[in-house]
């Protein structure tokens, strides 16, 4: 699949995702496996390959997002994601 590349090797397609997941969020993803991941969610999500939400789970961040979680109001969330916000 052209999101996989060659093992261990970033990809032009997990670069761009990476720039720009960086650009507008601040949220690093390490430039090879989680680029290429990210990629191929954004081409799902362009394309509308889902008949519902999408959900990009980053499990391996080097991102520090404490102080960004900390600063979202629980009750401005969908009530679904409020029970994982302690003060909601």
């Amino acid at each position: 699949h052209r999101y996989c590349g060659t093992c261990g090797a970033p990809t032009e397609e997990g670069e761009r995702a990476r720039r720009l997941l960086w650009e507008e969020e601040g949220i690093r993803l390490d430039p090879v496996y989680t680029a290429k991941a990210f990629a191929r969610f954004l081409d799902a999500a362009r394309r509308r390959e889902a008949a519902g939400p999408l959900l990009f789970w980053n499990t391996c961040s080097a991102a520090d997002l404490a102080p960004r979680a900390a600063a979202v109001d629980p009750r401005a969330l969908p009530a679904a994601f409020r029970r994982y916000f302690g003060r909601a």
